[in-house]
Order: C-alpha cells, then structure tokens, then sequence
C-alpha cells in the first residue's frame, strides 16, 4: 500500500511542472527508509542512514489488534544495524548483541560456534525449514550462443547424466549438515500442488512431487557414463570427454565473483564428481556488473550460484516451470515471450535471434524449442481457466514434461534448516515445531519473519530492553 494523498505531489503525471521523471517518487515510497511517507505497517520509519543503521518505531494508527483487543505491534522500537562486513556481523551475534537474526545472516556451519557461545551470549539457536526446492543449482543457458554447445544443452540425455553423476548424499552430510531432502531440483516441496490432488488427498500429490524430487538424483556414475556414450560424448585421447565430433568439450561453471564459500565448495565438489566421468569443468567467476546482460543476451555458458525458493503455488511465480522471462534457464525464449503483444514484438525478426535487441527466440525461428513451445502452450491455458483443480492439472502436465525432457536445472539439497538466534526473553517467536510447515523461509513472496508475526513478538521483562 502507498498513501495517494502524499506520494501524488511527486508523481510526474499528476504534477508534470514539477517533476520531470519518477526519481523523487522512488525515493519518497520508500517508507522503510523515508521518515516522512505514512505507513500502515506495525512500525514506522523514525530515522534511516545509508549502510548505517534504520530505526523503526510503534505505529500508533497500525489496523492489527491481538486476540483481546490489545492495540498491536508490542515492541515500541526495532533498530536494524548494516553491517559491510559479514563476518562483523557473525562477531556481534556470537558476543550477544543482537536480540533476532534474518535467517540470512548465519549458515550452517556457524551453527557449533553459535551453540558454544550461546550461554556467554544470551541466545537460543532456532531452525526454520527453508522450503528451498532445489538448495543451490546448476542450469545450462538452453540459448546459449555456441550453436555446438546448445546443441547438446539441449540434449536431456546429456543433462540427466550430469545430474546422475553428482554426489548430492556428501553434499548433503558436508554443506548441509544432513538436513533436507535429495533432490533432482523442483518448486518448494510446501507448493500446494504437492499437497493435494483432486480428491483433496495428499498422498498421490505428493508422489508427483517425489517422482519430479526423485527422477535424476539417484548417484549412479555408470549409468551417466552410458548415456554420454550414447549420444556419442566419448572419451578422447586426453582422457575427458569430447562432443561428437571430437573436438574438446570443458563446462564453465559461472558463479558472481562474490560468491560465498559455502556456494564455491559446493560447485568444487560436483565439479570434481563429474571429473570421475571424464567430464572436464572449470569453476568461473564472473563480476556481478554486466552479468545479468550478458546472460540475457546467451553469451553466458551456464548459472551455478542461483537456487529455487518459490512454489507457495506454481502459477504465483511461474518462471522456473516456463520461461516467460530472460533471468532463468531459457532466456531468449523468455524474453521473446516477454514481448508478446507488444510493439517490439514484430521487430528485427529478419535477424539472427541473438543479433536482435533484445535478444530473442520466437516461434517463427528455427531455434524454437518444442518442449519449451508445450509449456507455453500448456501456461498459456492456465492464465484462462477460471476453476482451481483444472489450473492445478495443467501445472501436474508441465512438471511431467520436467521429468520427461529435464532436468532444466539441477537441485542439490531441498528444505534445508535455515539457522538463526533469539535473544532469551523475546517471547511469541514461534519455533519450527509451532509451524504448520515448519518454516518457510526462501520465496521472495513469502516474506521471513514478517509472515510470522514479529508484531506479535514481546518482551518478558520490558524493562531490560529499553533504549
């Protein structure tokens, strides 16, 4: 929500000889770091210094009121700290002067330092569920520019014998500390289509999802050493494997330059798996400016440091099951779905996709792929079907074409614990077991914790907590 009868005054349609474009309107919406925008959030912007500090406090006029009638939120005053160093911020939690941590701030493996010192700190180590689907991923770029190279991206069999040669049981044991699930890389396992089925019975939902979770993740390297002989990815005289045509063959596997250690390790371990194929790989990083362009426009080989969170429902976030956009594993395809119905739609299409601007694949272009041509078929019926349980069918039809043709991008571990510490004292923090689904922590569209009532949250002994 944003309050028309402040932020109008800024908006350069509503007041063109005073504002020429929309900066001073971005800035002003901004009510988390604003003092002056009005807010009906349970906090309100008191003050706001850049990569210092923001401090909130109680918003007298907020619309929420507990189950006696008590005006709500409890707390009077948040302050957020910016830390530019993480493991400054690591430091302060370890020593007790934080009272709550994002899950975002701590990995797994702190986990044992945070125990240590949790007595001397004053704090309690808690564990939501992530509902990651896919932990962190690997997927090829379908539209990469190499015209050899996509040929066999394209090929499941070639991706399946990659899934199948990864070692996701160490993984899980070395980077995850043995929570969560295996998996071959889906939507979050807490998706409802996961849930139910058309009886309303969970069960032979749920097998849908095990046998998308379930359908390359077995580690069985002979088995990949088969199919990559099949479709004729042989040894060669270097001891690696070439394409067909025996020429040499090396994976960049591309991460951002400021990739976490845990992300790096993670890519070092499956790059040395497939190593055991006789599959060369290279881990590279790239610098995070420009990246985004240059995967946009297929120039970029692959993706090793993304990972799934989504799936409250699948057609909410739709863009890992069909690409509608150029971010994922498809993104030429993407972006010319992207401007379908546009006035850019028509133009360039005399040119090499990848010589367009932007860059795109349509269906008049060879390049067109047949399997991603069945998701935008099948996607595009669901944006008109009004009943629930068809909609849901339709989604059941693009994870069996998942299956079939994938996978599109290789899961690792998903629903992992995500780590983080509450101070003794704060009360209401609900802990996993308090959870329906145990936690939810990783969509971008299901906001943690604000989903879990931070509102709500109180002191035991306000008076130890006053500033």
């Amino acid at each position: 929500m944003a309050p028309r009868h402040h932020l109008e005054q800024f908006n350069p349609v509503l007041n063109p000889d005073k504002y020429k474009d929309w900066d001073e309107h971005t800035k002003r919406i901004r009510f988390v770091t604003n003092p002056d925008c009005p807010t009906m959030t349970g906090w309100k912007c008191e003050s706001f210094e850049e990569g210092v500090r923001g401090v909130y406090t109680r918003n007298p006029y907020y619309w929420c009121v507990d189950a006696e009638g008590n005006q709500l939120p409890y707390i009077d005053r948040i302050v957020s700290t910016t830390f530019q160093n993480s493991e400054v911020e690591k430091l302060n939690v370890i020593q007790g002067k934080s009272d709550f941590t994002h899950h975002w701030v701590l990995s797994l493996d702190d986990v044992p330092n945070l125990r240590q010192n949790a007595d001397a700190g004053g704090y309690e180590v808690r564990f939501w569920e992530s509902g990651s689907g896919s932990g962190t991923s690997f997927f090829f770029s379908y539209d990469y520019n190499d015209p050899k190279w996509r040929t066999l991206i394209r090929n499941p069999k070639f991706r399946q014998a990659l899934s199948l040669a990864f070692n996701r049981a160490e993984l899980q044991k070395t980077q995850y500390f043995g929570t969560g699930e295996l998996t071959t890389g889906t939507f979050s396992p807490k998706a409802i289509e996961y849930n139910i089925d058309e009886r309303g019975n969970p069960d032979r939902a749920n097998a849908r999802y095990r046998e998308w979770r379930d359908s390359y993740v077995a580690f069985d390297q002979e088995r990949a050493k088969a199919l990559l002989d099949e479709i004729g990815v042989k040894i060669g005289a270097s001891g690696f494997r070439t394409f067909p045509d025996g020429s040499p063959l090396e994976i960049q596997v591309i991460v951002a330059s400021n990739t976490g250690k845990n992300t790096i390790a993670q890519n070092e371990q499956m790059i040395r798996d497939w190593r055991q194929i006789g599959i060369k790989a290279t881990l590279t990083p790239v610098p995070p400016q420009g990246r985004r362009d240059d995967w946009f426009a297929g120039k970029l080989m692959s993706n090793a440091d993304w990972g799934i969170g989504d799936g409250p429902n699948h057609l909410v976030y739709p863009q890992w099951l069909v690409p509608i956009e150029p971010e994922r594993w498809a993104p030429l395809h993407g972006q010319g779905y992207q401007l379908r119905g546009t006035a850019s739609e028509k133009e360039e299409l005399d040119k090499d996709p990848w010589q367009r601007a932007p860059a795109r694949i349509v269906p008049s272009d060879r390049d067109f792929d047949p399997v991603i041509a069945k998701l935008h078929e099948i996607y595009d019926k669901t944006k008109v079907e009004p009943e629930f349980l068809k909609r849901t069918q339709m989604v059941w039809e693009m994870m069996k074409t998942h299956v079939e043709n994938g996978p599109f991008v290789q899961g690792s571990v998903a629903n992992f614990d995500r780590a983080f510490i509450v101070k003794k004292g704060l009360m209401n923090v609900p802990k996993k077991e308090d959870l329906a689904l145990g936690g939810f922590t990783d969509p971008w569209i299901h906001p943690t914790p604000a989903v879990y009532d931070p509102e709500a949250w109180y002191w035991d002994d306000p008076s130890r907590h006053t500033s």
